[in-house]
């Protein structure tokens, strides 16, 4: 997790029909958004200014890569 008022950055990855098994191939994988924002800070959620995309029919892997930062979940 970054700082609150850092800049953070992710991209968003694709691949057919699922993850498993390449996890370590970049090739199998396609970047297809990617997001800018600022950190809120610790337990506040953060907007990313997402480019737009449209997810084919089917079945894919999806990835996100967090380039300069983490990310914090919770279950409810």
């Amino acid at each position: 997790m970054a700082a609150a008022s850092t800049p953070v950055e992710f991209e968003i990855y694709l691949t057919p029909t699922t993850y498993i098994g390449k996890e370590l191939n970049a090739a199998a994988w396609v970047k297809i958004s990617e997001g800018r924002g600022v950190a809120m800070g610790r337990g506040i959620p953060t907007p990313i200014d997402l480019a737009d995309f449209t997810l084919p029919a089917g079945t894919h892997g999806f990835g996100v890569f967090f380039k300069n930062s983490g990310c914090a979940y919770t279950n409810g």
